[in-house]
């Protein structure tokens, strides 16, 4: 047999009086029942067995059935808060005469204090033959009380032919999820395709949880996906700056069936600390990746120390020293520079002023120019791959007091540290400046030695060249 895992589909019906609300508590009436409904997808002829758990102070069995076209009795035993079908053996597994079926347990409600809320996690396991799959339907829907007398509701579900309504939105799940070591720090949630290609959910989009060290909770919506090469859906969550990698977060999946809303269950809660130790804790030796997350996690605890921010509680504070060691020990100071004059323009009317990065943030740069008033003002941006190529427009630029500009260039991974960028100012289609070549090691380089931000640019140049390695 095989063994699946379900979440029962809870309805109330109150004979006396109807009081409940969604994951209300049920009124103090002992006619008040809550009724369990498992709908069954087998082959002809397979068969069902399984039990339930329930609080045995709170709910007592008033009856089960099932239902295939017609309702009958379901042979059940209770013992110890626990519904057992077939459990005498003195009873063959109930036998459906078409594919589909329901299975319905009525309970009486006896104590008023019980919420509906905790239904999910008082279902056992379930047993079904021939590869059978246990399914549920999400409330509300239209229902027909196991006594067959019709009782109002609202939905789309006919439980007549359940076959029509086969649907479980408790399938709706991340197949995996993992963390950007290679690009600027990040979480990627991948959906299997089926779930849109195959079995029809539409409008896709997640929304990310999160709690910050400093205790702040919010969360963040993120409704645009790219599809990987084997077509899963990808939906990404960036932004992490290095200070923040002990922010908690959990993602929660929503999507459309036929026009109704379904949510997966929440993934687990970690950082992307937790993440890094998870992973360094399976490494016995430095690696490529091992070494990549002690440079990241050493990276992170810079940048805590020169904000500062919990420098209390450091990323890399669980590191033992072997761990430690996996890391970057030594590393050369970079040799590149920058070229204010890369190629000179005579006449230019715009000039390049300043230079610099990002030291708190991800990694960046900042470039400070002056140029004529001009609603054309634009950067155009190339690099040292021929395929890049950006045209930045003014409304990009951050005007000073005196007039002057900054711009930040965030198109750079940390594996870019020594990847020279082009920029040009243009009025127009007009180069009105200098060109300009720069990268991020240059800034690096001459920062080394000092007393305030060296040991953090040693350690983004460490962490750099390990993502360029890995």
């Amino acid at each position: 047999m095989k063994k699946v895992r379900i979440k029962a589909l809870v309805l109330c019906a109150v004979m006396v009086a109807a009081v409940l609300s969604s994951f209300g508590v049920f009124s103090a009436s002992a006619t008040t029942t809550v009724v369990y409904k498992y709908y069954v997808k087998a082959a002809a002829v397979a068969g069902f067995s399984g039990s339930v758990s329930f609080p045995a102070n709170k709910l007592s069995v008033s009856s089960a059935q099932v239902y295939d076209g017609n309702f009958g009795d379901a042979y059940y035993n209770v013992k110890n808060g626990k519904l057992y079908f077939n459990a005498s053996g003195s009873h063959n597994d109930l036998n459906f005469s078409s594919e589909s079926a329901m299975v319905t347990v009525t309970f009486n409600v006896n104590d008023s204090s019980y919420n509906e809320s905790s239904i999910t996690t008082e279902v056992e396991e379930f047993y079904t033959q021939a590869q059978a799959k246990i399914k549920n339907v999400n409330t509300p829907f239209t229902y027909r009380s196991v006594l067959g007398a019709k009782k109002t509701g609202s939905g789309y579900v006919d439980i007549t032919n359940p076959s029509n309504s086969y649907v479980d939105p408790t399938d709706l799940k991340f197949k995996s999820k993992f963390l950007n070591l290679n690009t600027n720090i990040g979480y990627k949630f991948k959906v299997d395709k089926s779930f849109f290609d195959t079995i029809g959910y539409t409008d896709p989009y997640v929304v990310f949880h999160y709690t910050t060290p400093d205790g702040v909770s919010g969360t963040r919506t993120v409704r645009s996906y790219y599809n990987d090469d084997n077509g899963d859906y990808i939906f990404n969550y960036t932004g992490i700056t290095p200070y923040e990698m002990k922010t908690k977060i959990y993602a929660v999946l929503h999507a459309k069936y036929d026009g109704r809303n379904y949510q997966s269950n929440p993934t687990s809660e970690n950082s992307p600390v937790d993440y890094c130790m998870t992973t360094l804790n399976r490494e016995t030796s430095q690696t490529k990746l091992s070494r990549l997350i002690v440079d990241l996690l050493n990276y992170a605890s810079e940048t805590q120390k020169y904000v500062p921010y919990h420098t209390d509680d450091l990323a890399n504070s669980a590191l033992t020293s072997a761990q430690q060691a996996f890391g970057t020990q030594t590393i050369s100071q970079p040799t590149l520079d920058r070229d204010v004059n890369h190629v000179v323009l005579s006449g230019a009317t715009a000039t390049w002023t300043g230079f610099t990065i990002n030291l708190n943030d991800a990694v960046y740069m900042r470039l400070h120019f002056t140029a004529p008033e001009s609603s054309n003002l634009k950067i155009d941006v190339t690099s040292d791959d021929a395929n890049d190529h950006w045209v930045i427009d003014k409304s990009s630029f951050k005007k000073q007091s005196d007039g002057s500009y900054w711009y930040y260039f965030k198109a750079v991974t940390p594996d870019q540290m020594e990847k020279n960028f082009y920029f040009k100012i243009m009025n127009g289609s007009t180069v009105i400046s200098n060109t300009y070549r720069t990268n991020i090691a240059s800034y690096i380089k001459r920062g080394w030695n000092n007393s305030s931000t060296g040991d953090l640019l040693k350690a983004m140049y460490k962490y750099g060249c390990s993502v360029k390695n890995y």
